[in-house]
């Protein structure tokens, strides 16, 4: 990830659970859009402040690992009065050789 000057030293990372979810396929009706996942569960480190990232930022680091993400979903949970990361999702367009392994 691209962290410029102070945001890199002050930078702490978190390791959470990472949801994958690969579009097998997608329907789209006039009323429902039914979508067929793969998942895949898996940690990721995301910095402990990356409320406070720029979206270009965090879609650097995103997109370097996983160049067909096409959504990035992270949940937070209050303590101490501050929002801390628990959990991402990532939905990925189809597969790509990396989801192959």
């Amino acid at each position: 990830m691209k962290l410029e000057g102070a945001k890199r030293s002050t930078a702490k990372f978190i390791r959470v659970p990472l949801i994958i979810h690969t579009v097998l396929k997608r329907e789209n009706n006039f009323t429902l859009q039914i979508e067929h996942l793969q998942v895949r569960r898996t940690t990721i480190n995301i910095p402990k402040n990356i409320l406070n990232l720029g979206s270009d930022e965090i879609e650097d680091y995103i997109k370097e690992v996983y160049p067909n993400a096409k959504s990035f979903i992270v949940q937070y949970e209050e303590k101490d009065g501050e929002f801390i990361p628990f959990c991402a999702q990532l939905f990925l367009s189809g597969k790509s050789s990396r989801d192959r392994r």
